[in-house]
Protein backbone atom coordinates (compact mmCIF):
# COMPACT_ATOMS: atom_id res chain seq x y z
CA UNK A 1 0.00 0.00 0.00
CA UNK A 2 2.65 2.57 0.95
CA UNK A 3 5.37 0.82 -0.91
CA UNK A 4 6.98 1.59 -4.22
CA UNK A 5 5.23 0.91 -7.42
CA UNK A 6 6.24 -2.05 -9.45
CA UNK A 7 8.96 -1.56 -11.99
CA UNK A 8 6.98 -2.62 -14.99
CA UNK A 9 8.23 -0.80 -18.02
CA UNK A 10 5.95 0.30 -20.77
CA UNK A 11 6.57 -0.61 -24.33
CA UNK A 12 8.15 2.08 -26.51
CA UNK A 13 4.95 2.42 -28.58
CA UNK A 14 2.85 3.25 -25.55
CA UNK A 15 5.39 5.81 -24.41
CA UNK A 16 5.42 7.68 -27.75
CA UNK A 17 1.69 7.89 -28.53
CA UNK A 18 -0.13 10.24 -26.18
CA UNK A 19 -3.62 9.29 -25.26
CA UNK A 20 -6.09 11.92 -26.39
CA UNK A 21 -8.85 12.63 -23.97
CA UNK A 22 -12.25 13.65 -25.22
CA UNK A 23 -12.99 17.31 -24.59
CA UNK A 24 -15.79 17.74 -22.09
CA UNK A 25 -19.03 19.18 -23.43
CA UNK A 26 -19.24 22.86 -22.61
CA UNK A 27 -22.41 23.58 -20.75
CA UNK A 28 -24.01 27.00 -20.76
CA UNK A 29 -24.57 27.17 -17.02
CA UNK A 30 -22.45 29.35 -14.78
CA UNK A 31 -21.08 26.36 -12.86
CA UNK A 32 -18.86 25.31 -15.75
CA UNK A 33 -15.13 25.37 -15.09
CA UNK A 34 -12.62 25.34 -17.93
CA UNK A 35 -10.53 22.18 -18.24
CA UNK A 36 -7.01 22.08 -16.89
CA UNK A 37 -4.17 23.04 -19.14
CA UNK A 38 -5.86 26.19 -20.35
CA UNK A 39 -5.33 29.59 -18.71
CA UNK A 40 -8.30 31.18 -17.02
CA UNK A 41 -9.80 33.76 -19.37
CA UNK A 42 -9.28 37.32 -18.27
CA UNK A 43 -12.18 39.60 -17.50
CA UNK A 44 -11.61 41.46 -20.74
CA UNK A 45 -11.86 38.23 -22.75
CA UNK A 46 -15.02 37.12 -20.95
CA UNK A 47 -16.72 40.48 -21.48
CA UNK A 48 -15.70 40.50 -25.15
CA UNK A 49 -17.22 37.03 -25.61
CA UNK A 50 -20.51 38.19 -24.06
CA UNK A 51 -20.66 41.47 -25.91
CA UNK A 52 -23.49 41.85 -28.39
CA UNK A 53 -24.48 44.99 -30.21
CA UNK A 54 -27.41 46.76 -28.57
CA UNK A 55 -28.60 48.03 -31.90
CA UNK A 56 -28.61 45.36 -34.54
CA UNK A 57 -27.37 45.98 -38.02
CA UNK A 58 -27.33 49.60 -39.11
CA UNK A 59 -26.87 51.96 -36.17
CA UNK A 60 -27.62 55.08 -38.17
CA UNK A 61 -30.96 53.73 -39.38
CA UNK A 62 -31.88 52.64 -35.86
CA UNK A 63 -30.99 56.08 -34.51
CA UNK A 64 -33.11 57.74 -37.19
CA UNK A 65 -36.06 55.43 -36.46
CA UNK A 66 -35.79 56.17 -32.74
CA UNK A 67 -35.69 59.92 -33.43
CA UNK A 68 -38.80 59.66 -35.62
CA UNK A 69 -40.61 57.63 -32.94
CA UNK A 70 -39.80 60.27 -30.28
CA UNK A 71 -41.01 63.04 -32.60
CA UNK A 72 -44.26 61.15 -33.23
CA UNK A 73 -44.76 60.66 -29.47
CA UNK A 74 -44.17 64.36 -28.83
CA UNK A 75 -46.74 65.25 -31.50
CA UNK A 76 -49.31 62.93 -29.92
CA UNK A 77 -48.65 64.32 -26.42
CA UNK A 78 -48.91 67.91 -27.65
CA UNK A 79 -52.12 67.16 -29.55
CA UNK A 80 -53.61 65.44 -26.51
CA UNK A 81 -52.74 68.40 -24.25
CA UNK A 82 -54.04 70.92 -26.78
CA UNK A 83 -57.37 69.25 -27.55
CA UNK A 84 -58.07 67.05 -24.51
CA UNK A 85 -59.73 64.62 -26.91
CA UNK A 86 -60.98 61.39 -25.36
CA UNK A 87 -59.28 59.09 -27.86
CA UNK A 88 -55.86 60.67 -27.11
CA UNK A 89 -56.29 60.46 -23.34
CA UNK A 90 -53.60 57.80 -22.92
CA UNK A 91 -51.05 60.36 -24.16
CA UNK A 92 -51.99 62.86 -21.44
CA UNK A 93 -49.94 63.07 -18.24
CA UNK A 94 -51.38 61.01 -15.37
CA UNK A 95 -52.70 64.09 -13.55
CA UNK A 96 -54.90 64.99 -16.54
CA UNK A 97 -56.34 61.52 -17.25
CA UNK A 98 -59.80 60.38 -16.28
CA UNK A 99 -63.44 61.21 -16.89
CA UNK A 100 -63.66 63.60 -13.94
CA UNK A 101 -60.63 65.61 -15.01
CA UNK A 102 -62.00 65.87 -18.55
CA UNK A 103 -65.34 67.09 -17.18
CA UNK A 104 -63.59 69.68 -14.96
CA UNK A 105 -61.53 70.94 -17.93
CA UNK A 106 -64.60 71.27 -20.12
CA UNK A 107 -66.61 72.99 -17.38
CA UNK A 108 -63.91 75.54 -16.58
CA UNK A 109 -63.20 76.25 -20.26
CA UNK A 110 -66.89 76.75 -21.11
CA UNK A 111 -67.36 79.48 -18.49
CA UNK A 112 -66.21 83.10 -18.31
CA UNK A 113 -63.86 83.54 -15.36
CA UNK A 114 -62.45 86.55 -13.58
CA UNK A 115 -59.01 85.04 -14.13
CA UNK A 116 -59.41 85.38 -17.92
CA UNK A 117 -58.88 89.14 -17.64
CA UNK A 118 -56.44 89.17 -14.74
CA UNK A 119 -53.30 89.80 -16.78
CA UNK A 120 -54.86 92.77 -18.59
CA UNK A 121 -56.25 94.41 -15.45
CA UNK A 122 -53.15 93.91 -13.32
CA UNK A 123 -50.82 94.92 -16.16
CA UNK A 124 -52.84 98.09 -16.80
CA UNK A 125 -52.87 98.98 -13.11
CA UNK A 126 -49.13 98.43 -12.85
CA UNK A 127 -48.47 100.55 -15.93
CA UNK A 128 -50.69 103.41 -14.70
CA UNK A 129 -49.11 103.21 -11.26
CA UNK A 130 -45.60 103.40 -12.70
CA UNK A 131 -46.48 106.34 -14.95
CA UNK A 132 -48.00 108.39 -12.16
CA UNK A 133 -45.46 107.39 -9.51
CA UNK A 134 -42.67 109.34 -11.22
CA UNK A 135 -44.61 112.55 -11.87
CA UNK A 136 -44.95 115.68 -9.74
CA UNK A 137 -48.70 116.07 -10.37
CA UNK A 138 -50.83 116.91 -7.36
CA UNK A 139 -53.20 113.95 -7.88
CA UNK A 140 -50.46 111.36 -8.63
CA UNK A 141 -50.44 109.83 -5.12
CA UNK A 142 -54.21 109.32 -5.25
CA UNK A 143 -53.97 107.60 -8.68
CA UNK A 144 -51.14 105.38 -7.45
CA UNK A 145 -53.12 104.43 -4.34
CA UNK A 146 -56.23 103.75 -6.44
CA UNK A 147 -54.30 101.38 -8.73
CA UNK A 148 -53.00 99.45 -5.73
CA UNK A 149 -56.56 99.13 -4.36
CA UNK A 150 -57.84 98.02 -7.77
CA UNK A 151 -55.14 95.33 -7.98
CA UNK A 152 -55.92 93.99 -4.51
CA UNK A 153 -59.65 94.15 -5.21
CA UNK A 154 -59.21 92.22 -8.43
CA UNK A 155 -57.14 89.55 -6.67
CA UNK A 156 -59.92 89.27 -4.07
CA UNK A 157 -62.53 88.92 -6.87
CA UNK A 158 -60.40 86.18 -8.43
CA UNK A 159 -60.23 84.26 -5.14
CA UNK A 160 -63.99 84.71 -4.63
CA UNK A 161 -64.72 83.51 -8.18
CA UNK A 162 -62.50 80.47 -7.60
CA UNK A 163 -64.30 79.66 -4.36
CA UNK A 164 -67.77 79.89 -5.99
CA UNK A 165 -66.59 77.82 -8.95
CA UNK A 166 -65.15 75.16 -6.64
CA UNK A 167 -68.34 74.93 -4.54
CA UNK A 168 -70.59 74.68 -7.59
CA UNK A 169 -68.33 72.22 -9.43
CA UNK A 170 -67.91 70.04 -6.33
CA UNK A 171 -71.69 69.66 -6.10
CA UNK A 172 -71.90 68.77 -9.79
CA UNK A 173 -69.06 66.23 -9.49
CA UNK A 174 -70.66 64.54 -6.47
CA UNK A 175 -73.97 64.37 -8.31
CA UNK A 176 -72.48 63.05 -11.54
CA UNK A 177 -69.57 60.83 -10.38
CA UNK A 178 -70.46 60.02 -6.76
CA UNK A 179 -67.49 61.85 -5.24
CA UNK A 180 -65.10 64.65 -6.06
CA UNK A 181 -61.61 63.45 -6.90
CA UNK A 182 -58.82 64.66 -4.61
CA UNK A 183 -56.91 67.64 -5.93
CA UNK A 184 -59.82 69.10 -7.88
CA UNK A 185 -59.32 72.59 -6.41
CA UNK A 186 -55.68 72.77 -7.46
CA UNK A 187 -56.68 71.34 -10.85
CA UNK A 188 -59.30 74.08 -11.25
CA UNK A 189 -56.73 76.69 -10.27
CA UNK A 190 -54.35 75.30 -12.88
CA UNK A 191 -57.10 75.58 -15.49
CA UNK A 192 -57.82 79.18 -14.57
CA UNK A 193 -54.22 80.31 -14.63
Amino acid sequence: MFGRKSKVEKSPIEAVEPVEEAEPQVSKNSGYTAPKGRPTPSRKEREAARRKPIVGGDRQAAKEAQREQRAQDRKLHAHALRTGDEKYEKYLPAQHQGRQRRFVRDYVDARRNVGDYMLYVLGGCLLIGLIFAGTQLSFAPQVYTATVYIMYGYLFLFALDLWFLWRKLKGILVGKFGEAQRGSVSYILGGLA
